[in-house]
């Protein structure tokens, strides 16, 4: 997870990270990539053996996006 800062841009956000701003895209569907907010929550991939993979979506992810489990 990432709390968005003044000036974050999903690029930078990926840079930090380390992860390809394409999988930051996957896991964050619902995030206006034109209008990210200060004290935003964005859920970051995680390296499992130098492999980024998706993160299960926490609670903040789900509440936000209003994703339910089937």
């Amino acid at each position: 997870m990432h709390t968005v800062r003044s000036g974050d841009t999903l690029y930078s956000i990926s840079m930090e990270h380390q992860v390809p701003l394409a999988l930051l895209l996957r896991a964050n569907p619902y995030v206006d990539v034109y209008n990210l907010q200060v004290g935003e929550t964005i859920c970051v991939p995680v390296r499992a053996n130098d492999q980024p993979v998706m993160p299960p979506c926490g609670r903040n992810c789900r509440r936000r996006t209003n994703w339910q489990r089937r």
